[in-house]
């Protein structure tokens, strides 16, 4: 676990922790920051931030940290991406789409409880799969 302050002068704590693995056990390299929604003034007094703007900060600080991450992974092991998708999540080029499958097993059992909820009578719609089913 790394611990930083984003912004001494007032303050403002992040930390970062890396995980190795997913929530099933496979290998997915992947680091969470959290920042905290305080910052404290020249008082002492802890005050909440503006959350768009935390948000907006929080947006650029990924794209930085993910475009640098994978010109990395590209550099060192030679490895291609795809284009961004709107999240702005990329693939790796070349990896056959059943071995993307055999390693998201949390993404199967989202869709076979979608499928348990729509044989129940419930519809498919982009909500329901944005929602994801509470599993």
């Amino acid at each position: 676990m790394a611990v930083s302050s984003t912004c001494p002068d007032r303050g403002l704590l992040a930390v970062g922790f890396d995980h190795r693995t997913s929530r099933e056990g496979d290998p997915l390299l992947h680091t969470h920051l959290v920042i905290a929604n305080r910052v404290q003034g020249p008082d002492g007094c802890w005050t909440a931030l503006d959350g768009r703007d935390l948000y907006r900060h929080r947006l650029a600080a990924d794209a930085i940290y993910r475009a640098t991450y994978q010109r990395e992974l590209s550099r060192k092991l030679g490895v291609e991406w795809t284009a961004a998708d709107a999240h702005g999540n990329r693939e790796l080029n070349g990896v056959p789409e059943a071995l993307v499958r055999g390693f998201s097993k949390r993404t199967g059992q989202i869709d076979a409880e979608l499928d348990r909820l729509t044989e129940d009578g419930r519809e498919r719609t982009p909500r329901l799969v944005k929602q994801g089913p509470a599993i």
